[in-house]
């Protein structure tokens, strides 16, 4: 494949595909290695159609009921609190304070 068609692979892919497909509808176009699209035979049941993967992490919570609500902050060299207005953490006089 000439290296100008290379960021429209994709789509020559599919469209090289398709007219394969019309031909026999067990042959199929792959890619192979950067540069190039290759003819195969498919033997078996058509694979579903990719799903983008679901995320799952629990970094960003709905809710701060898992949250830690104090912690040390290096910058500011103090105790910060949990701000659910501002979704930050913000320093705390209250802790700081010296007694």
């Amino acid at each position: 494949m000439p290296q100008d068609w290379l960021p429209d692979s994709d789509e020559l892919r599919q469209a090289a595909d398709y007219c394969v497909r019309q031909r026999h509808p067990n042959l199929r176009i792959w890619r192979t290695g950067k540069d190039r699209l290759i003819c195969k035979v498919w033997f078996g049941a058509e694979p579903p159609p990719l799903k983008p993967p679901q995320k799952t992490t629990s970094r960003f919570r709905e809710t701060d009921s898992k949250r830690v609500q104090t912690m040390w902050s290096g910058d500011n060299q103090s105790w910060c609190r949990w701000d659910a207005v501002t979704g930050d953490y913000v320093v705390a006089p209250e802790l700081n304070s010296e007694s």
